[in-house]
C-alpha cells in the first residue's frame, strides 16, 4: 500500500520549469539542440535520432514541507499539471506574450497543500551518490 504524505508546496523555481522532450513512440527523454548545416535539430540520445517534433513538457523543481522536514523535488508533467492546471504550452504562451502574468500562474501553488506520494532514485557521479525526490502522484489537500 502506497502512503501519502501532506505537503505544503513552499516554492518553485521559474527559471527552469520544463524541458523539450523527444516524443519518437512515446519517449519522453529530453532532447538535445543541434546544429548543422545552418539548421537546427533535436536530437534524441536514448532513440539515437533526430527528433523533427519535439513537445515540452513540464519539470518543476519545488521545495516542499510537512510538519517536520523540508525537501526539495522533481515533479513531472503529469502532476505539474494538476498543479498548474494548464498545460505547459499555454505557461509558454504567456511568457511570451504577459511574463508577469506567467510567473503568478507558476508560483500561484505556493503555499498550497496537497498529498503526494514521493519516491527516491540515487544517481552516481564521480564517486558521490545524489538522492533525487520526484512526486510521483499528487492530489489536492
Amino acid at each position: 500500500m502506497s502512503n501519502y504524505i501532506t505537503i505544503t508546496l513552499l516554492n518553485i523555481d521559474t527559471d527552469s520549469f520544463y524541458y523539450l522532450s523527444c516524443g519518437i513512440n512515446g519517449c519522453k527523454k529530453k532532447v538535445v539542440q543541434t546544429t548543422k548545416d545552418n539548421a537546427t535539430n533535436y536530437y534524441c540520445e536514448k532513440c539515437q535520432k533526430i527528433c523533427l517534433q519535439s513537445k515540452p513538457r513540464y519539470l518543476l523543481k519545488a521545495d516542499i514541507a510537512d510538519e517536520t522536514n523540508q525537501l526539495s523535488v522533481l515533479i513531472p508533467d503529469e502532476q505539474a499539471k494538476k498543479i498548474l492546471n494548464c498545460p505547459v504550452e499555454y505557461l509558454l504562451t504567456l511568457f511570451g506574450n504577459k511574463p508577469d502574468e506567467a510567473y503568478s500562474k507558476l508560483l500561484e501553488p505556493t503555499q498550497m497543500k496537497f498529498n503526494v506520494l514521493l519516491n527516491m532514485k540515487s544517481n552516481k557521479f564521480n564517486n558521490i551518490v545524489k538522492k533525487q525526490y520526484f512526486i510521483n502522484d499528487l492530489k489536492k489537500s
